[in-house]
């Protein structure tokens, strides 16, 4: 086989032989690249997801998503008196019967006496 680098065929193409040279400066370069530009888009893609996510929740949580979400569902206040007198004692009785975080504590630790 020939030893030269380029040659022209008799069609006119120019050939270039691919050798494989040893090289004495290494692929430290070519590493280095690869490990900045695969942490680079990394943290870049990561750093996306978290600022969608964020901005996601946040509009969730705002008056407008509330909003929107009341028409969606079809909710609204209370209107009739019909309503609030067969509704809003059902709430009262139930705030009523919940403990208070204090007697949750109290109940829960064995810590603390009884008497207190």
């Amino acid at each position: 086989m020939n030893d030269k680098k380029e040659w022209v065929d008799p069609q006119g193409n120019l050939w270039v032989r691919a050798t494989a040279e040893k090289s004495d400066k290494g692929n430290g370069a070519y590493v280095a690249w690869f490990v900045f530009y695969f942490f680079f888009f990394s943290i870049f893609t990561v750093g996306v997801a978290i600022s969608f996510y964020i901005v996601t929740i946040s509009l969730a949580f705002s008056k407008a998503a509330e909003k929107l979400w009341r028409n969606v569902s079809g909710i609204r206040p209370l209107r009739l008196r019909s309503e609030k007198e067969r509704l809003l004692p059902l709430f009262r009785k139930y705030i009523q019967r919940q403990p208070t975080p204090m007697q949750i504590y109290l109940k829960k630790s064995s810590s603390i006496s009884r008497k207190i």
